[in-house]
């Protein structure tokens, strides 16, 4: 049953990356896709699927750990599973938020107070 819910999930997964692989993930990217066309303008969409690739690539490979371990019998690889799984998305939040890597114009994204 864990083979059959973890396959499920991974054939989302790879599904997903598929589309962004292929340059049409654009609308997949949650934060990209709800800015207004004048803002998204300023981003690097390549980069940011790019990104997307690698952050998709990295859990697919922690989701992969976590039934490899019920099959072997190996407890500490579904622990080291679900902490990459966990871990993976807050460094990807931390990298993405962080040093303007997505702008076009290579400038930080200066917010403005209201």
């Amino acid at each position: 049953m864990t083979i059959i819910v973890f396959g499920a999930v991974y054939a989302v997964l790879l599904i997903i990356f598929m589309r962004v692989l292929h340059g049409r993930g654009g609308v997949l990217i949650v934060g990209y896709n709800a800015l207004q066309k004048e803002e998204r303008e300023r981003y690097n969409e390549k980069a940011l699927r790019n990104c997307v690739i690698w952050l998709l690539s990295g859990f697919s490979a922690c989701i992969a750990l976590i039934p490899a371990g019920v099959q072997l019998r190996m407890p500490w690889l579904i622990y080291i599973g679900i902490a990459l799984a966990v871990l993976l998305p807050v460094v990807f939040v931390i990298y993405a938020n962080t040093g303007g890597h997505f702008l076009l114009d290579g400038t930080k994204h200066k917010r403005t107070r209201q």
